[in-house]
C-alpha cells in the first residue's frame, strides 16, 4: 500500500508495548535500561545466515544466533550470552504458541490503527479547508496509492482524483448500465459490476444508502487499507452532512429575504 509519509513515520507497535501483553507475564528485558519506545515492525524466525527486516523481532526457539543486523530485538528463553540487542526472556511457564500468537496480532493491529489515525490526520485538513469532495477524494487517493472516485447514492459524481479521461468514461459508463438496470436503485447493480474494475464500498447513514467510493488498488484490499478506507467513508459522510445543511441554510436565508420584498420591507443591509 502507498501510504503518506505522514503514516509511515508512525510508530506501530513498541519492545514496552509487546512486554505489557497477557502471554508475556514475567517476561525480563535485557539490558533493563533499554528505550522500550524502540519500535517494533515485523516478526522474523531466526535460523543461521537468516536476514531479518528492519525493526523485526527475531524469535531464537533452538539454537542460538547471532541476531541480524538490524532488528529491534531478539525473544528467547534464555539469556544470550551477548547482548548485541534487546533480548526479551520469556517466563518459564510461557507458551510459544501463545507467545507468537499475541505478538503477531499486537504488531497486526497497532499497525492498523496507525494507518487510522494518520488517514484520519489527514482528511481533517481538506474538511476543514471546505475543499469539497475533491480534496477528500485527492486526499484518498494518496493515502490509497491508487485513483478514488466518490459518488452519491444515485451515482453522480460528487469527485475524483487520479482518473484520466479513460476512467471517466469507464466510470460513467457503469452509471449508465446501473441506472438502467430496473426498477431496482441504481446503487447496488453499480457496486455488483465487474467491469469497473477497483474496490466498490457502499456508504451508508441512519437513513440508508448515502453512496459509494470506488478505489482502484492493486491486488486485494489489505488491513491497512480497509482501515483507510473506513476513514475516508466517514470524511464522506461528514461532507455530505456539511453540504446538506449549507443548502438548507442558504434556501432559509433566500425565503426570509423574499418574504421581506413580498411585505415591501426594506431589505438591510444584513439580509
Amino acid at each position: 500500500m502507498s501510504t503518506s509519509a505522514t503514516s509511515q513515520s508512525l510508530v506501530v507497535c513498541t519492545l514496552g508495548d509487546l512486554l505489557e501483553l497477557d502471554a508475556l507475564a514475567g517476561a525480563q528485558i535485557f539490558p533493563q535500561d533499554v528505550d522500550r519506545a524502540r519500535p517494533v515492525r515485523s516478526v522474523t524466525i531466526g535460523e543461521p545466515d537468516a536476514g531479518a527486516a528492519p525493526g523485526s523481532l527475531v524469535v531464537m526457539a533452538g539454537t542460538p544466533i547471532t541476531p541480524p543486523r538490524g532488528c529491534a530485538a531478539t525473544i528467547s528463553r534464555r539469556r544470550p550470552k551477548a547482548n548485541e540487542v534487546p533480548a526479551i526472556v520469556l517466563a518459564p511457564s510461557a507458551s510459544w504458541a501463545t507467545v507468537l500468537e499475541a505478538v503477531h496480532a499486537a504488531i497486526a493491529s497497532s499497525g492498523v490503527a496507525a494507518h487510522a489515525s494518520a488517514a484520519r490526520t489527514a482528511l481533517r485538513e481538506p474538511l476543514l479547508a471546505g475543499a469539497n469532495m475533491g480534496g477528500v477524494a485527492a486526499v484518498a487517493q494518496e493515502l490509497l496509492g491508487g485513483p478514488v472516485a466518490i459518488l452519491d447514492e444515485y451515482l453522480d459524481l460528487l469527485g475524483h482524483s487520479g482518473l484520466d479521461d479513460d476512467g471517466v468514461a469507464t466510470l460513467r459508463s457503469a452509471i449508465d448500465r446501473a441506472r438502467g438496470h430496473g426498477p431496482t436503485h441504481p446503487l447496488g447493480p453499480f457496486l455488483e459490476d465487474s467491469a469497473i474494475g477497483g474496490h466498490r464500498r457502499r456508504v451508508s447513514d441512519l437513513r440508508g444508502p448515502a453512496g459509494a467510493i470506488v478505489a482502484w488498488i492493486d491486488g486485494p484490499l489489505a488491513a491497512a487499507d480497509r482501515a483507510v478506507l473506513a476513514e475516508v467513508t466517514e470524511a464522506v459522510l461528514v461532507e455530505r452532512v456539511r453540504e446538506s445543511v449549507r443548502i438548507e441554510t442558504e434556501a432559509h436565508l433566500r425565503g426570509e429575504l423574499i418574504d421581506e420584498l413580498l411585505a415591501g420591507e426594506a431589505a438591510g443591509r444584513e439580509s
